[in-house]
């Protein structure tokens, strides 16, 4: 790797470590308001966006450690280094990949069972995001096991792929089922039919069922939408890597091939607050309100901290003029 080349890929993964740290920070800051939190299959897009911040914060800077020191010394980066940078892009990659997979199983209970989903308590939600968790940091275990040789490498490996294409199979099952249910449950479904419904029976229990279907709706696109994005960014990096091991390490990958697949798989984690602030009303608006508050708090700062200067220079320039004056009198 050239200088050159190491300037513009740790350019490029610095920007999206910022990126990934501003967005995902404001999504845990809108998600975690009071009115937002009612709907608590928003406990698990904040859990993936603790995730997808994880990337930002730990895995991205430890990356790009691995990258100066491969530059600087020609050689593999310290173990120690190196061991710490896997199991933490291992332990919040996990992380994602299960809480897409819990969101997928959360939406279609939603859709079979709404009444069962109602009164389902929150103490489930936080176990389910608890489990998806400590699965994600069992498997970062047992990459130190590899990496320290007491499991064999292709059991670390396999053990990898069965969860990813697990977890995509029950995602992707999940995702056909909900809309296998909402074909034969409305089969003319759309806003007409919607509003008609409305208009029809015009009173204020019809009109929050039919929202509550509207924001459901929603939510659901917009999860397939994350999920999509998830399957684009991620399917490369991983495919390389299976081309990869089944060569036995003997296959040589170009290495802005493989930073490509690498930078294109940490992208995900920064395009999930774009498609929430596209996509679901409630989330833009509160980020409007949220923005608009902070802007506020800062002038007021401002308007405070330069009123006070300006008392403070007017008082010095006070002193100084009876200054002036006592010394020529």
């Amino acid at each position: 790797m050239t200088l050159v080349d190491l300037i513009l890929w740790c350019s490029a993964f610095g920007l999206i470590a910022i990126a990934i740290t501003i967005g995902n920070s404001i999504t845990i800051a809108v998600f975690t308001r009071k009115k937002l939190l009612r709907s608590r299959a928003n406990y698990f897009l904040i859990s993936l966006a603790c995730a997808d911040l994880m990337v930002g914060v730990v895995t991205l800077p430890l990356y790009l450690c691995t990258l100066v020191f491969y530059w600087r010394n020609g050689e593999a980066t310290p173990s120690h280094v190196f061991f710490t940078y896997m199991a933490v892009d291992i332990f919040s990659g996990f992380a994602s990949i299960f809480a897409l997979t819990v969101i997928a199983i959360e939406r279609l209970f939603a859709v079979l069972w709404p009444l069962k989903h109602r009164v389902a308590s929150d103490q489930l939600y936080y176990s389910l995001v608890g489990l998806t968790w400590a699965l994600s940091a069992t498997i970062s275990l047992f990459y130190y096991l590899f990496a320290y040789q007491v499991l064999l490498i292709k059991v670390f490996f396999y053990l990898v792929i069965f969860f990813i294409f697990s977890s995509l199979t029950v995602i992707c099952i999940a995702y056909a089922l909900i809309w296998l249910r909402l074909k034969v449950k409305m089969p003319h479904g759309g806003k007409h039919s919607r509003q008609s419904s409305v208009s029809r029976y015009g009173n204020e229990v019809e009109k929050e069922d039919v929202r509550r279907r509207v924001d459901q709706d929603i939510l659901l696109t917009t999860l397939c939408i994350v999920t999509l994005v998830f399957v684009v960014t991620w399917v490369p990096f991983y495919i390389l890597n299976i081309v990869v091991f089944f060569h036995d390490g003997k296959m040589e990958v170009a290495p802005n091939g493989f930073y490509f697949s690498k930078l294109l798989h940490y992208s995900n984690s920064y395009v999930n607050p774009i498609v929430y602030s596209i996509r679901i009303p409630k989330f833009s608006k509160t980020l409007s309100l949220f923005v608009h508050r902070k802007r506020q708090a800062f002038i007021e700062s401002y308007r405070l901290l330069s009123s006070r200067y300006k008392s403070s220079s007017s008082s010095q320039s006070k002193s100084r003029e009876i200054v002036e004056r006592e010394t020529s009198l």
